[in-house]
């Protein structure tokens, strides 16, 4: 797949349309990124989230190697949450109250793996004139308003959540929660927890401001770590990032700006996950990573269009066995969301662009997966989602969608369906997937 117009050609685009549709439409509230109810006098509440459906997964793998079909059908549950929130109101002028939450993530995977249900949001903070601050395990801003315009959602079925291509950049990676760096020799222990944008980070402090003619802004700095895996000691794993919306009307834009030092690339990120051949690309000694993502919504009506483009660059310091110091990947969405009544429909296209490779050190073998890698590493995703609401509390869905993968890509999006007939010892580039499912989501 050849790369698209630049990123400031289509941004400009996008921004022109954005700023006359916001100009020629009545005003009326829209929703931001909604603060923790710091202050909000609710006391202690609990309440739960459940999605529960079956699942059909077809994958065809078109690696020559392995050009099999396989097929499966489960029963998920990986957006089920518990949640737990205390608030109270303070009479203080500069701290008007203070509260917290902690949840709790039910995802059979993720228990089937480690023996543990996945680490949920746990933040304590205060509210003030200047904002709410707050500590503890929270998403970041790239996760929280690059996701204010997605039209489809998780409960709308398996597959179309778009936490599988918000921020991440394929190398079969998802969203990492929790953990940072892992403890393998020479790299972090996985592509998910060192690559992925779309965060759920530990150890975080957050500022969310208050909302000002429509703009809020959004904070958040993950300390510097030197815990970092064997052989790079000497690195300080550190990121910061920093968001802002702005909202007029049924119109509202977005934008995150990320950078983390000394990440690293996972030692998984060899030429077996990668799909760029068959030598490993390498882990550096060092790293620096930046991500940015620009978001515009559009309520029409009983139509919401929505949408958002990203860039995601990695680059490490060169050593002798490094293969590629720098990878860099752009890719954009678009959704459609329409509602009448009891009725939902949504609609989603994502598109990648090839990666933009740079050759580290190793020349022999940097040429070859230079090559590789800047090209049939694209991938095009589809789906559409169906829900009827049964009553406030539940709601019935029926969805289906694709990703078509290039002979070196390697996305499958929230479904997880590359585990469709793939394991970890082979090469799944290449691979397209296919997800049917119905169930029921619910709130309480």
């Amino acid at each position: 797949m050849k790369q698209g117009a630049s990123f400031a050609k289509k941004q400009g685009t996008l921004l022109a349309l954005a700023c006359a549709a916001a100009f020629a439409v009545p005003q009326a509230a829209v929703a931001q990124v909604a603060t923790p109810d710091f202050g909000s006098g609710k006391g202690l509440t609990l309440s739960v989230d459940f999605v529960i459906g079956v699942a059909s997964k077809k994958a065809t793998n078109a690696t020559a190697a392995n050009s099999d079909t396989d097929r499966t059908t489960e029963v998920w549950s990986s957006s089920s949450s518990v949640y737990f929130k205390g608030s109270e109101k303070l009479g203080g002028s500069i701290i008007q109250g203070w509260g917290f939450v902690i949840t709790w993530d039910y995802d059979p995977d993720e228990y089937n793996r480690r023996g543990a249900n996945e680490v949920g949001q746990t933040i304590l903070g205060i509210t003030t004139p200047a904002g709410a601050f707050f500590l503890g395990v929270n998403d970041n801003p790239y996760k929280q308003v690059g996701s204010t315009n997605v039209a489809t959602t998780s409960t709308f079925g398996n597959g179309l959540s778009q936490s599988g291509n918000l921020g991440t950049p394929g190398f079969l990676t998802g969203t990492a929660k929790g953990s940072r760096n892992g403890s393998a020799a020479g790299g972090a222990a996985n592509t998910t927890s060192t690559m992925s944008f779309y965060r759920l980070n530990s150890n975080s402090i957050n500022w969310y401001s208050p909302t000002f003619a429509g703009f809020k802004i959004y904070g958040q700095y993950v300390p510097e770590d030197t815990d970092a895996p064997a052989g790079n000691r000497t690195t300080d794993q550190e990121e910061w990032s920093l968001g802002a919306t702005w909202a007029a009307g049924p119109f509202n834009v977005g934008y995150v700006y990320e950078r983390r030092d000394d990440y690293l690339w996972g030692s998984a990120l060899t030429g077996n996950n990668f799909g760029a051949g068959t030598a490993a690309v390498g882990v550096g000694t060092s790293s620096k990573d930046t991500g940015q993502v620009l978001t515009a919504g559009w309520q029409i009506g009983n139509f919401k269009l929505g949408g958002y483009y990203q860039m995601m660059d990695y680059k490490q310091s060169s050593n002798a066995a490094l293969n590629l110091d720098k990878i860099s990947v752009d890719s954009w969405y678009v959704g459609l969301r329409w509602r009448g009544g009891p009725h939902e429909v949504g609609t989603f296209y994502f598109q990648g662009d090839d990666y933009d490779c740079s050759a580290g050190s190793s020349a022999a073998v940097a040429v070859t997966l230079k090559g590789q890698c800047e090209s049939d590493t694209g991938v095009k995703a589809y789906g559409i989602g169906y829900r009827y609401t049964v009553s406030k509390q539940l709601r019935m869905f029926v969805s289906a969608s694709r990703y078509d993968n290039e002979e070196r890509a390697m996305y499958s999006g929230h479904s997880s369906s590359v585990k469709v007939g793939v394991t970890s010892s082979v090469n799944p580039a290449g691979s397209s997937y296919t997800n049917y499912s119905v169930g029921v989501a619910g709130s309480f």
